[in-house]
């Protein structure tokens, strides 16, 4: 939970985000029909998408991305929780990506293989998330090689032909240490994390510290609380 819960909300198209969650407050009091929308009481399936105009119909339209940043906006504004409302929004956008109405982009295969990874909208199908993942790393996408890394530690039955977990390691840390450099505390803080925890690597606390140091330094809160943790911990 503290790697990058809030990766996506911080570094990708928060403009529209807030601009969608405006619209949704916006007519979360509306009360209707049984066939219209209640937002508030909404029953998530693809039918009800195909059947109701749903508000967020006239700003996304067919973008799975953009459905996407609704469901995360919303879950982020009530502190990680999922409800049906947040369920139904991800679920159109996992329907949209099946339908190959996504980008091939790797933000765009990181949110589609997340959708696949958890299950979300649908069954789950960890190989086609893991190859979505690969993909979005291979892109330059730090998050997806990291959870590349879970994936090659936890997971049971994946295709290993192309599954190196200290080959996702190296290029996460590359990544990130080039975010680093620029002065973005979450990478730094993530580096920390990696080395802190053993994260595809073996735990190297001085490194930890020093990468939480800079995140800190750089304004990551996160990374200040855990250096206090450390201290206390010494």
């Amino acid at each position: 939970m503290a790697l990058r819960f809030n990766s996506w909300f911080h570094k990708h198209n928060v403009g529209v985000v807030c601009l969608i969650a405006q619209l949704l407050m916006a007519v979360a009091s509306l009360s209707c029909k049984e066939d219209k929308l209640v937002v508030g009481n909404m029953v998530p399936s693809r039918n009800f998408f195909a059947k109701s105009n749903h508000p967020l119909e006239a700003v996304c339209k067919t973008s799975p991305d953009c459905w996407f940043d609704a469901a995360f906006s919303m879950e982020v504004s009530r502190g990680g929780v999922v409800n049906d409302d947040i369920l139904g929004i991800y679920e159109h956008a996992r329907s949209l990506f099946d339908s190959g109405f996504g980008e091939v982009s790797p933000r765009e295969d990181h949110r589609y293989a997340s959708l696949l990874d958890n299950g979300t909208g649908g069954p789950r199908d960890i190989a086609r998330a893991a190859f979505l993942y690969n993909r979005s790393c291979r892109g330059g996408l730090a998050l997806s090689c990291i959870r590349m890394i879970d994936l090659v530690h936890n997971e049971e039955g994946l295709d290993r032909t192309f599954i190196d977990e200290g080959y996702y390691f190296s290029l996460a840390i590359s990544i990130l240490k080039g975010e680093c450099e620029r002065m973005v505390g979450e990478s730094c803080h993530d580096i920390g994390f990696m080395y802190d925890v053993g994260r595809g690597c073996t735990k190297d606390r001085s490194l930890a510290m020093y990468y939480y140091y800079l995140a800190c330094s750089y304004g990551f809160g996160w990374a200040c609380s855990r250096i206090a943790s450390m201290l206390e911990e010494m």
